[in-house]
């Protein structure tokens, strides 16, 4: 029946009723598009990683000089057939730089997948500290392969062109020469840029790229703190969703924050050596409840006991003075020191010992073995520094300390040192400082830290050195081996 009598007129046809709109897909759709850029990442940077393959990618520009330097003494074996000689080196070439132009592409689409999931669930990960950095860093890779991709094509065209020109002429003997200038730029590029491409087999691929260049200046919570400060946006956002689930798994009785520092330290004393595997089950088990293993043990958690290993190695890889302070306190507690006994006050510093460019870490730990809450002075000088003096005032929680020495480890529930290492990492106040010098100050300089009570009487103080020089080469190669060694650490657990 028409219009006319009173009915309506039938729906239009929607063909793409049944699609999401642009920029409306739902997370699960957006979750699988991030896996699916993962799992492509991951293939193709195995792929690009396996040795046969990085000698092929390094080697390439090598073998097209070769073949030109080839075309110079014997020429009369030159291939003559246009389209052989540039069917065969485009071959070799794609085969080349194909692996880490397709990982580098994932990883690209990655980070952009990763910032949509967190805005449908509520967050915004481009706002976080350290997010342009990593953007930057992939833009970086995506530069250099089409750096790569330049100088291959160049060689490529100009190994074609000779068949072109005839042979032994000047033509032939310039388009020589352009291809071995091609090829080894583009060889000496490529083991230039070599560490660049680490990321693109990580299962963690931003966690390389990320550097802690915000941070706080007073922390609290010693290790936890530390090593958050030490992840990506996107692994900060999984740290802090397993962190809450695990509380929910605590003893009565068990403080939250001093079991996480526990859970740390053991950690940490497990890349030692100095507890194993049994002993590292048995102090979890002091802390958490049955049902906690599939957010450690299992494979598919947010931070699985394997990646917590890698995580606190990445922290020390990038600060390897703070866990020297870690250690300290744990000999004294182990010894029963003097800066325990006197159940005063307890002061530990460490500066970098090299001060790349005249800038370098600080890490002051602070311990009030006192029975009350008190507020201190903490005075930092750096002669010729900028600035040349830090002013602090901080209130730092008492904590009591051990009657006498202690083991490592006691398995039949008395106390051990293990205990008190948490319940001094929980009321810790740390001091993190970045320490500059102007552009003049060079060799071997020094700072004094001292530590006054309200009234500026000095408790306690002590002078450290650190050596002031330009950087050599790109970056600090000592800090990348760390972390590379830090990555590999979860496979061969």
């Amino acid at each position: 029946m028409g219009i006319g009598k009173g009915l309506s007129p039938p729906p239009l046809p929607t063909p793409y009723s049944n699609e999401s709109l642009p920029g409306n897909t739902s997370v699960s759709k957006v979750k699988e598009m991030l896996d699916t850029a993962n799992s492509q990442r991951l293939s193709w940077g195995q792929l690009l990683m396996w040795w046969p393959m990085r000698m092929w990618r390094n080697g390439f520009g090598i073998l097209i000089t070769l073949a030109a330097i080839a075309g110079f003494i014997l020429p009369q074996y030159a291939p003559r057939s246009t389209f052989f000689v540039l069917f065969v080196w485009l071959t070799l070439f794609l085969v080349a730089i194909g692996p880490s132009t397709a990982a580098a592409e994932w990883a690209l689409r990655g980070a952009s997948l990763h910032n949509q999931h967190a805005k449908r669930r509520g967050q915004n990960l481009k706002a976080q500290p350290g997010s342009d950095r990593i953007i930057d860093s992939l833009i970086d890779v995506r530069r250099n392969n089409f750096l790569h991709f330049i100088l291959g094509m160049l060689a490529v065209l100009f190994m074609t062109f000779t068949t072109l020109t005839p042979v032994s002429e000047i033509a032939w003997n310039m388009t020589l020469m352009l291809t071995i200038t091609a090829g080894l730029a583009m060889s000496f590029h490529i083991q230039f840029t070599a560490g660049s491409f680490d990321h693109l087999e990580d299962e963690e691929p931003f966690l390389s790229l990320h550097a802690p260049t915000h941070h706080p200046t007073q922390i609290h919570r010693t290790l936890s703190e530390v090593v958050v400060n030490h992840l990506d946006p996107a692994l900060r956002m999984r740290w802090e969703a397993w962190r809450r689930r695990l509380s929910g798994f605590l003893k009565e009785g068990v403080e939250e924050g001093e079991a996480l520092e526990r859970v740390l330290y053991i950690v940490h004393l497990s890349q030692q050596g100095l507890i194993d595997g049994e002993g590292l089950d048995a102090e979890l088990s002091d802390l958490y409840k049955g049902g906690c293993e599939e957010l450690l043990f299992d494979k598919e958690a947010e931070i699985s006991l394997n990646l917590l290993h890698r995580l606190v190695a990445h922290a020390k890889a990038w600060q390897p003075i703070f866990f020297n302070l870690i250690d300290r306190l744990q000999m004294d507690l182990l010894d029963h020191s003097a800066s325990i006994v006197n159940k005063g006050w307890r002061m530990d510093a460490e500066c970098d010992h090299i001060s790349t460019d005249g800038q370098g870490g600080l890490f002051i730990f602070l311990h009030n073995q006192t029975a009350e809450s008190k507020k201190v002075r903490v005075d930092v000088i750096l002669p010729g520094g900028m600035p040349d003096a830090y002013l602090f005032s901080v209130e730092v929680p008492a904590c009591s300390s051990p009657k006498t020495s202690l083991p490592l480890s006691n398995t039949s529930g008395e106390e051990d040192t293990i205990q008190w290492m948490a319940h001094y990492l929980d009321r810790t106040v740390v001091l993190w400082l970045k320490i500059t010098w102007s552009s003049g100050v060079s060799g071997l300089r020094q700072l004094s830290v001292s530590l006054k009570d309200e009234n500026s009487q000095v408790l306690q103080s002590m002078v450290i050195h650190t050596k002031v020089q330009k950087r050599i080469g790109a970056g600090d190669k000592n800090r990348r081996s760390r972390l590379r060694r830090a990555r590999q650490l979860v496979r061969t657990m």
